[in-house]
């Protein structure tokens, strides 16, 4: 069995590494990252590590030391602000493990659609990164998916899944799995995607998918006390934020 420390070495060595300023801008998108790729029992492990850390009674000097050996090389304004900053990063974790992960999907593509798919694929980002938030209830990820494939037939339904594999056989690399999964998929009407204009399209496109998240109502009771109202709320507000003004149904 693998150790604490091991565990934290692992974490701040992949995710605090040398370089970790040219892959994000803040530490928060770092632990956010983190969070995306792992478990909650694990995002909570770490964090609950990392705030015993922030109090061990040694001097500020020797816990920075003892944390760069642990491969980081997070720099705080001053060696006097490291302790916070281990609170910070703490207390930051604490509140990603109650938090949604959402992932708006168009990977399935043809060639008639490819070029669809390169204009959603940046509006669907930033707003599936604007919808990992708290909701309550049980579902840990929600995954969409909207087809860009027509194969003349309905879309994925709803289905809740305790837990999905994260090992994948197609590229070989392994995932950590995840639980509580809730995943469905959108197909648009071809005939009117195929004639719209980028901007129309991506509108479209969240239309449709809006609209889909009324399944989420009507399996509320599977899941717990998520909110539904409140994440279709914040999916038309975040919309509007986007430059994409939908109107609810």
């Amino acid at each position: 069995m693998e150790s604490v420390e091991h565990k934290l070495s692992q974490f701040f060595g992949a995710y605090f590494h040398q370089d970790w300023l040219e892959d994000t801008s803040t530490w928060e998108e770092v632990a956010e990252h983190y969070a995306k790729n792992s478990d909650k029992p694990s995002i909570r492990l770490i964090a609950l590590e990392i705030e015993k850390l922030s109090k061990v009674d040694i001097a500020e000097s020797e816990l920075f030391e003892s944390v760069q050996q642990m491969g980081c090389f997070y720099f705080a304004s001053s060696a006097t602000n490291f302790r916070l900053w281990l609170k910070e990063l703490a207390n930051h974790m604490h509140k990603l493990v109650n938090r949604m992960q959402v992932k708006i999907n168009a990977n399935m593509v043809d060639q008639e659609t490819l070029h669809i798919g390169d204009v959603l694929r940046k509006p669907f980002k930033a707003l599936e990164q604007s919808l990992c938030k708290e909701y309550g209830g049980t579902m840990e990820h929600l995954w969409i998916d909207f087809e860009l494939i027509d194969r003349e037939r309905p879309p994925y339904s709803f289905r809740f899944q305790k837990r999905v594999s994260g090992r994948s056989n197609l590229t070989g690399i392994d995932f950590p799995d995840s639980f509580n999964v809730c995943h469905f998929s959108v197909t648009p009407d071809f005939t009117v995607l195929l004639k719209l204009p980028d901007e129309e399209i991506i509108k479209y496109a969240l239309n449709l998918i809006y609209l889909s998240t009324s399944v989420l109502i009507d399996n509320r009771k599977k899941l717990g006390e998520f909110d539904a109202d409140l994440f279709r709320s914040r999916f038309l507000t975040n919309c509007d934020s986007l430059g994409y003004k939908l109107h609810a149904c």
